[in-house]
């Protein structure tokens, strides 16, 4: 069946669309964001802990602290990376002409 342009109309009408947008599950750029803050602070706190038990004389070996310290450096250069492509992005729209 095809659908016309009077019929999608009168669809659109009888249906609710903001109760067909809010029954299926999304996930927002924003909690995808915060999830992955969240991450990175959780990889930062680990490395800094990680070094603060090594320099109290608990034996950790030399090579995991560094490994935690890279990873944490690793994820912190990509967030800075990926919010610099953000805010490029930001801007360009802003220049846009309407």
């Amino acid at each position: 069946m095809e659908i016309t342009a009077i019929e999608a109309a009168e669809f659109l009408k009888t249906t609710d669309l903001h109760s067909v947008s809010q029954s299926q599950p999304t996930s927002g750029f924003m909690d995808v964001v915060m999830s992955q803050v969240g991450e990175l602070n959780a990889s930062l706190v680990e490395a800094e802990q990680m070094a603060q038990r090594a320099a109290a004389g608990e034996s950790i070996p030399s090579h995991e602290i560094m490994i935690a310290m890279e990873k944490a450096r690793l994820e912190l250069n990509m967030a800075v990376q990926v919010r610099n492509k953000l805010l490029d992005v930001y801007q360009e729209i802003t220049k846009m002409q309407i």
